[in-house]
């Protein structure tokens, strides 16, 4: 079953009941007074971007073709960007493992990263292309005919690094949302950019912020205190991971016994990847 989720879509349309997929969902904050309705294949969903993703993991729902255009940042009472790493890494729970993923890149400031720099061979499409679509079947702003399409194919890599007798320790290259049901505990430093309210929810148990440059000691302690065993963390020194090299060598407390470091960039944790 092909499904096409358009995230901060706007209000229904006619044509999208003529576009080849089985289901259409469209996510946005204007249907939340009907929460969620059909009309024809297309499914409208009145809730928030970020949560609307544990709806589609509730029900086994996952996206072949991804859309996100004109999405209301600012005036729109958008608050954070839909093709940033951070909403995009906390999606990739459901997206399937070879996707198709529309945006406008010109769309966004300086403020928000949307560079796309993720997990994923990612290959544009041409005009011609049988799974290109006009861009202006989903938005009526003229800019969006410059959107790009792109086919993106997961990479996941996982490599084992510093050697120590006591805690094994990887890099993985992929979302640690993705191993959220393997690990006790997610350690996560996400920058504010207007989706704070939502990490704070008591319906992440497992999951602990962490300020950029907490020191790696403090990090190991929480883990050994409350006896978790295996725990995930990601990019939160900016770089500067000579501490935690230095640490996790030396480390001879009962837990973590298994400490993963995530990272959605691929230039993330340099140091440890030449310094193993």
């Amino acid at each position: 079953m092909k499904t096409l989720v358009y995230f901060a879509s706007g209000n229904y349309r006619e044509k999208y009941e003529e576009l080849p997929f089985d289901r259409i969902f469209l996510v946005d904050n204007i249907f939340k007074k009907r929460h969620l309705i059909h009309i024809g294949k297309v499914i409208l969903i009145g809730l928030d971007c970020l949560q609307s993703i544990e709806f589609f993991k509730n029900n086994n729902i996952c996206i072949d073709y991804f859309v996100s255009l004109n999405e209301g940042l600012g005036e729109g009472g958008g608050s954070y960007a839909i093709n940033s790493d951070m909403f995009l890494g906390y999606a990739m729970q459901i997206l399937k493992d070879e996707y198709y993923h529309m945006m406008y890149p010109g769309y966004y400031s300086f403020r928000w990263k949307t560079q796309l720099d993720l997990p994923y061979i990612k290959e544009q499409l041409s005009k011609d292309d049988i799974n290109h679509f006009d861009p202006m079947i989903f938005s009526s702003y003229e800019y969006n005919k410059n959107a790009v399409i792109y086919k993106m194919k997961k990479i996941r890599t996982e490599t084992s690094i510093l050697k120590n007798s006591k805690v094994e320790v990887s890099l993985i290259h992929d979302s640690i949302w993705c191993d959220y049901n393997i690990l006790d505990l997610l350690f996560i430093s996400i920058i504010d950019q207007g989706q704070d309210y939502f990490f704070k929810f008591e319906d992440l148990p497992k999951v602990k912020r962490i300020e950029i440059f907490t020191p790696i000691k403090d990090i190991l302690n929480y883990c050994n205190d409350n006896k978790l065993e295996t725990v995930g963390i990601t990019p939160w020194m900016r770089g500067k991971y000579q501490d935690f090299h230095n640490a996790l060598l030396e480390w001879d407390k009962p837990y973590p016994k298994i400490f993963k470091l995530y990272h959605l960039n691929v230039n993330d944790y340099l140091f440890l990847k030449h310094n193993d």
